[in-house]
């Protein structure tokens, strides 16, 4: 109720703001010099702005758009930080688009599909029943099964667990002492990031090892970084790590991915999306959000082999990938083959077997 007074005093002030622009503008258009000097112009450009405003307030304040999910900001204080209205899907009207205005396009990625199947793109661009559109999919020109090898945590607790952040970050310290390799770590949450961070600077044989996307830092200075000292061997990183990201040869040999990339549940967007489509039967899990964190998967996985010379190690630590029903679709989707690993030990030795293996080689 206090949110609503203070968005119609907002939303009064912006008509008097509109009204006091008008006058003035009236009162400036009668001075050639003005007008010429380009002041009027500016007002009229300010006064469209506070139109356009004011009409996008009283649109999110309707909440009347059965196509939209509205929503409030909230600060860490609690207090509210904006008012903001999102399409729940525009498929649709994508679709429509490329239909009516593109006589041919090419769409290329390596996360284009799940597995070998399509559908789930091409619902997202509203395409998924053009009888125009073709599909392909071409194997990778990288040597997967000879380059990379990946590793499945399984001992590790679940991530939904309490001591799940404790278990990753002190099996990535591990790592780290171990392994002398660098490493990109994949986070999805800025929780994730700080318990790792804090675990490598309550350890002083750590601590100098790593690199971390802290609020505020650049990633093309982290990436540089990175690149440039050697001793810094550990990069943690957040969603625009994910892709994007080019470390070839020795540059990056480690790519841990510490949790499954789903969509949060509570985002307003996908919990909009997802309530659309039990309505309608469909299962938002299946059909929406595992697909989605399929693709991010393989998004994140892929900045390990970027040339047909690179070798190295994928460690997923998220362990449902082992026991949980949507396991084996997710790793046959993303990984040729997996190796799971019973222990912090086992994994160790598994690396140490890797890399071993390749300076002899």
């Amino acid at each position: 109720q206090g949110s609503e007074a203070e968005s119609e005093v907002l939303r009064q002030e912006l008509g008097r703001m509109i009204g006091c622009l008008e006058r003035l503008g009236e009162i400036l258009s009668g001075h050639q010099v003005l007008a010429d000097a380009g002041t009027v112009a500016s007002l009229r450009l300010l006064e469209d702005v506070a139109r356009e405003t004011r009409e996008q307030l009283a649109f999110v304040l309707s909440a009347g758009d059965d196509d939209y999910v509205f929503y409030a900001g909230v600060s860490a204080e609690g207090a509210m930080s904006n008012l903001a209205a999102s399409p729940i899907d525009v498929s649709a009207q994508l679709g429509a688009f490329l239909e009516e205005h593109t006589g041919s396009a090419v769409l290329t990625s390596a996360t284009l599909s799940v597995g070998e199947d399509f559908s789930y793109i091409l619902r997202q661009f509203g395409l998924s029943g053009s009888r125009r559109v073709d599909t392909r999919r071409y194997p990778s020109p990288f040597d997967l099964d000879r380059q990379r090898e990946v590793f499945l945590a399984a001992w590790l607790p679940d991530p939904r667990e309490v001591g799940f952040l404790t278990a990753a970050a002190d099996t990535i310290g591990r790592i780290a002492e171990a392994v002398p390799r660098k490493t990109l770590v994949l986070c999805t949450s800025h929780q994730q990031l700080g318990t790792i961070q804090r675990t490598f600077s309550a350890r002083p044989q750590l601590e100098p090892l790593v690199l971390a996307q802290t609020a505020g830092s650049s990633r093309n200075d982290l990436m540089d970084r990175f690149r440039r000292q050697p001793d810094k061997r550990v990069l943690l990183g957040l969603v625009s790590f994910w892709e994007g990201v080019d470390f070839p040869g020795e540059l990056l040999e480690l790519v841990i991915i510490v949790k499954m990339p789903f969509l949060v549940p509570t985002e307003p967007v996908a919990q909009a999306r997802a309530e659309r489509m039990r309505a309608v039967g469909e299962d938002p899990f299946m059909e929406y959000i595992l697909p989605d964190s399929i693709l991010k998967l393989r998004q994140g996985s892929g900045r390990l082999i970027r040339t047909g010379r690179d070798r190295g190690a994928v460690i997923v630590l998220d362990s449902r990938l082992d026991h949980r029903p949507y396991g084996e679709v997710v790793l046959a989707a993303v990984y040729n083959q997996v190796i799971r690993a019973g222990s912090g030990e086992e994994l160790l030795s598994g690396l140490d077997r890797l890399f071993d293996h390749e300076s002899n080689g």
